[in-house]
């Protein structure tokens, strides 16, 4: 998984499930929400609409490799 900051980069869906990192070092599992001046808010995955504040970095998850 690679970092991504919020002020070079933004994810490539509207809804993404991601790992956000915020200012104090908080890490959630959060959705993106474009708005629509183009803005993101960034929200709990867990079912919760709770905005979370101050995110700084987001990561999308590796897809892992199936065995056959």
């Amino acid at each position: 998984m690679k970092w991504y900051s919020v002020e070079k980069f933004k994810p490539a869906h509207t809804v993404t499930e991601c790992l956000v990192r915020t200012r104090g070092g908080s890490c959630y599992i959060s959705h993106n929400c474009e708005m629509s001046d183009g803005s993101y808010e960034w929200n709990l995955s867990h079912g919760d609409e709770n905005e979370i504040e101050e995110v700084t970095h987001f990561c999308i998850f590796d897809p892992i490799e199936i065995d056959d």
